[in-house]
């Protein structure tokens, strides 16, 4: 049923990678650069998928901040390596979740050390933006001491 949906089938390798070298995930008469950052490209996308994250699902009182690595064996200018992880290469996300069922609420994709750091530092930066919808509403949110700082108490 699915054999014709198969590139190698219908046109030849070189045409293939022609074809794919024009496609685009976004406008690229309209793209930032500067404003989107190494992710600016996929931007969109991100923001659809957290805003649809937090309009489909009603967290429980328990949500935890950290950390969770995508594995990948790509090239990437933001691929990561933590050697404590069983996931030693990957993407690293920022990550509040569900503390009852793990499902993921917020994310943002760490891209590297920032050129102009915070004055309160990475992870007061990281809680906030990830924990901004859900602060004042009863919610309790546990992490780990990295994330624990005294500008966020």
């Amino acid at each position: 049923m699915f054999s014709g949906l198969v590139p190698s089938k219908i046109m030849s390798r070189n045409r293939f990678f022609a074809l794919l070298a024009m496609l685009h995930v976004s406008d690229p008469d309209r793209e930032t650069h500067a404003s989107g950052g190494k992710l600016h490209k996929v931007s969109w996308l991100l923001k659809h998928i957290n805003d649809t994250s937090a309009s489909f699902f009603q967290p429980h009182r328990d949500l935890s901040v950290d950390e969770r690595m995508v594995k990948s064996k790509g090239r990437s200018g933001i691929r990561q390596y933590l050697r404590d992880k069983i996931t030693k290469w990957g993407y690293k996300l920022w990550v509040l979740a569900d503390s009852t069922t793990g499902y993921t609420v917020q994310f943002s994709v760490y891209t590297g050390k920032r050129e102009s750091p915070s004055p309160n530092g990475l992870a007061f930066d990281v809680v906030t933006q990830l924990c901004q919808a859900y602060l004042d509403q009863g919610y309790i949110i546990y992490m780990d001491n990295f994330y624990t700082s005294t500008s966020l108490f």
